[in-house]
């Protein structure tokens, strides 16, 4: 299985071979993330690793940074890398990692030569693979050089599951040289040994993601708002307030944007002066965004814009491009939309809002966060809705009845923090496993 894994490779590999001899003559950027991929990791790094974490994009982003910030603090003198398979990924690690004894680097490309090269460099103790990351080269070398490998997060959705299932023989290879994954679910540890790997080696930990960051602070939340043109306080119905209704649609995917914006438009027919801040998952997407709020008519801002002062006043719709800021509008908000989800795109993270203390609106496509999803519609802690009238509906509950939202937006705080705790978990084992 590993020789016609392999085989399939061989035409990449050999293209990855002329790449590495550009990025080896060029100092730009692509050739930095191009020596990465190939495993070139030493040429500008003075250390060795104790921990490799590798963490695909930005969600897997946020959840590693939680586990290496706890790592830090049980074992300081932890050597960590953390790599990443996107370059937003990458963009967001910087952007947490500032001042932070944390290596950052590309996931190298699961090549023979080009693992063995990352390994031989970093020399890492332990390999932890957040989520899903069932990498066969990558896993057989770890075994090869005595690396220990964990697997934190775990999770295989019910694609993933039938994607592994037609290569199942090749799975259950590379799953022999894990040590332990730990899963966040039943279900999830059952699909685990249904590929093969062995019933010792897989703990139920939780989902690492019920361990967010504390909220930002008060006065950052005020700077914020007032940024963006609106009042230091979140609007409430029926008081004389200069700010005006804000809503959040945060992590829209793909063909999802005019959706959200449809629904925006029915709920002003309500609340005429509410506002809308949009963050379309992928920077790419930006400008289409943008381009689809102005075709429904509405005036378009850029938060980076008003960043720099260049903004036209009060925008109907804010497009959010920039990385971070997704918590800080949540918190400014009075109502939250979930992307990924009116779509089939899975899901996105519906906790954060829910961490904010607001009740968050979310489509039927949530497979991606099906337990988080069910635990905060079973605490009456979240809307669940199927097309744009729906959304407008809801959204026009969360801005209008601010007593229903502040309540269902405590049962959803407490829901969240009911099931914290997996950071820790998954921290201890990797301590185990040094």
């Amino acid at each position: 299985m590993f020789f016609l894994y392999n085989a399939v490779l061989l035409f990449p590999r050999l293209g990855g071979a002329v790449l590495g001899a550009w990025a080896k003559r060029s100092t730009s950027p692509t050739a930095r993330e191009w020596l990465d991929r190939l495993g070139h990791y030493r040429q500008d790094r003075g250390r060795e690793a104790d921990v490799w974490v590798q963490a695909a994009s930005v969600g897997e982003v946020r959840v590693a940074w939680r586990l290496v910030r706890a790592l830090e603090t049980a074992r300081p003198a932890t050597r960590i890398l953390l790599t990443t398979t996107t370059r937003t990924g990458q963009k967001l690690a910087a952007s947490l990692g500032q001042g932070a004894a944390v290596d950052l680097a590309f996931f190298p490309l699961d090549f023979p030569p080009a693992v063995r090269r990352a390994l031989g460099a970093m020399r890492p103790r332990v390999l932890a693979l957040v989520e899903t990351e069932i990498w066969p080269n990558l896993l057989r070398e770890c075994g090869r050089a005595h690396v220990r490998t964990i697997i934190v997060n775990g999770r295989v959705s019910p694609r993933c599951f039938r994607r592994y299932r037609m290569v199942r023989p090749l799975i259950r290879r590379a799953l022999e040289h894990v040590d332990l994954a730990c899963v966040q679910t039943d279900e999830d540890r059952s699909r685990f040994l249904a590929l093969g790997l062995s019933p010792d080696r897989v703990r139920v930990s939780g989902n690492m993601k019920y361990d967010l960051p504390p909220e930002p602070p008060p006065d950052q939340v005020e700077r914020f708002r007032v940024s963006l043109g609106f009042g230091p306080t979140r609007w409430r119905p029926g008081e004389d307030s200069s700010s005006d209704p804000l809503m959040v649609a945060g992590s829209t995917a793909e063909g999802e944007d005019h959706l959200v914006l449809e629904a925006f438009r029915l709920a002003r027919n309500e609340l005429p002066r509410s506002r809308l801040i949009l963050a379309p998952r992928h920077p790419e997407r930006f400008a289409a965004a943008a381009e689809e709020a102005r075709r429904q008519g509405f005036s378009v801002g850029f938060r980076t814009s008003s960043l720099h002062g260049e903004a036209a006043p009060s925008p109907d719709v804010l497009v959010l491009d920039t990385m971070g800021e997704l918590p800080l509008a949540y918190a400014a908000a009075q109502a939250a939309f979930v992307g990924g989800s009116l779509v089939a795109a899975g899901g996105q993270n519906m906790l954060e809002p829910a961490s904010a203390g607001l009740p968050p609106i979310f489509g039927p496509h949530t497979e991606n966060f099906r337990e988080p999803a069910e635990r905060l519609l079973n605490a009456q802690a979240a809307l669940r809705v199927s097309d744009p009238h729906e959304l407008a509906e809801a959204f026009t509950r969360c801005l209008g009845d601010a007593a229903w939202t502040h309540s269902a937006g405590e049962r959803a705080r407490r829901a969240v923090m009911r099931a914290a705790g997996a950071t820790d978990r998954c921290a201890r084992a990797i301590q185990e496993l040094l």
